[in-house]
């Protein structure tokens, strides 16, 4: 890359949402329309890697317009799948905690966990099924 880009949702087709470096989950950024990518060509260029990350962000309906980067409603369930007892690591943007950190236990049984994400917690729990 010899010249610095300024990338804008529209230009790449995805939407408006929170954008990381690959270098640093840790450091979000708002992505959309008046918060362009600033793309550099000191530091993308023919000697090093540069990788970004997209995510919308969806809003819940609560008072404070809680967001995170996942799904919406009041809630947001989402299921993970895996090997039995398997430990996945997690990052999740929330604009009332940051970023967290978590470690899902899939089940040993089903090999399952749920994500729970509210406007005031985030969670994550195996699955055992019914038996």
């Amino acid at each position: 890359m010899q010249r610095d880009y300024l990338i804008y949702p529209l230009l790449i087709g995805t939407h408006s949402g929170v954008i990381w470096s690959y270098e640093n989950p840790l450091e979000l950024i708002i992505f959309d329309n008046n918060h362009p990518l600033d793309v550099s060509a000191n530091k993308c260029n023919s000697s090093s890697f540069c990788l970004w990350y997209v995510s919308p962000l969806w809003q819940f309906n609560d008072v404070n317009n809680t967001t995170y980067a996942l799904m919406e409603k009041t809630q947001t369930t989402i299921v993970l799948e895996g090997s039995a007892a398997e430990i996945v690591q997690l990052l999740v943007y929330h604009s009332a905690m940051n970023v967290l950190n978590l470690k899902c236990f899939l089940s040993p049984i089903t090999g399952q966990a749920q994500l729970v994400v509210t406007p005031s917690r985030v969670t994550c729990s195996g699955v055992n099924g019914d038996n």
